[in-house]
């Protein structure tokens, strides 16, 4: 019986140990900066800067003055704020109620003479160990070019989405995109865990009257894809893919 109260004893104070370690690390300011600070150490010295740090990891994030930098690519975020909702254990899933993005700069190195990696070796694989849900996904203040480029060559003004991730498979829903060249809508599906399979359905409406609707569906064993619309007078193209020798 002593044996089994030590015992006993000893576990009450286990738990007690984890639950308070586990509120110092998502619910406090020292949790979210050791957090921080093992990602930003997992990146080559000087590569990501974070600059103020506000909430904890339970309670909303709030992160300023974001940059990245590598020999390819350079990245500055002003703004960046995560919600969260909870955690789903099987299978694991991080779920959030909004991840909000304010003032982006991304530019990259130009094209270089190394070739690319082959198809489909340069697709993401989106090998990850958990999955990822985000209710809404907002981003105002978008520009991004190339590094020798004079003015950016990409500019969106708003944009928003649901997102799902999960191992092999990215969902994005809903999605509404406002630019100066006029606004777009639609959904899009990847997998490439299943073949590279895509499955998309975009909707654009152009500052200047025209209006195209893409549609594509299918794997690397093929798919089929059209494009309609209206610009000055009615447009019909449809078309399929499928590997070279079939």
């Amino acid at each position: 019986m002593r044996a089994l109260r030590l015992v006993l004893r000893f576990g009450a104070l286990l738990l007690a140990g984890l639950g308070l370690a586990a509120f110092w690390l998502l619910g406090s300011a020292g949790g979210r900066d050791w957090v921080l600070d093992q990602a930003i150490g997992a990146l080559p010295a000087g590569a990501l800067q974070v600059g103020a740090r506000e909430g904890s990891l339970a309670g909303g994030l709030r992160l300023k003055a974001l940059r990245y930098e590598d020999e390819r690519l350079q990245l500055r975020i002003d703004t960046l704020e995560l919600r969260p909702e909870g955690i789903d254990v099987a299978p694991l899933t991080l779920r959030y109620r909004a991840l909000s993005i304010e003032g982006v700069d991304l530019r990259w190195a130009p094209a270089s003479d190394t070739p690319p990696p082959a198809w489909p070796e340069m697709l993401p694989a989106l090998d990850l160990p958990f999955a990822l849900a985000i209710a809404r996904v907002s981003l105002r203040g978008l520009t991004a070019g190339p590094t020798d480029a004079p003015a950016p060559v990409v500019v969106i003004d708003h944009a928003e989405a649901a997102l799902r991730m999960a191992p092999g498979r990215l969902e994005v829903e809903a999605l509404k995109l406002l630019a100066p060249q006029g606004r777009m809508n639609g959904r899009l599906a990847y997998a490439p865990a299943e073949g590279f399979a895509v499955d998309a359905a975009l909707e654009a409406r152009l500052a200047a009257g025209a209006r195209l609707t893409l549609g594509l569906a299918g794997n690397l064993d093929g798919g089929r894809w059209h494009l309609d619309g209206a610009a000055g007078r009615p447009l019909h193209l449809e078309g399929q893919w499928r590997p070279a020798g079939r």
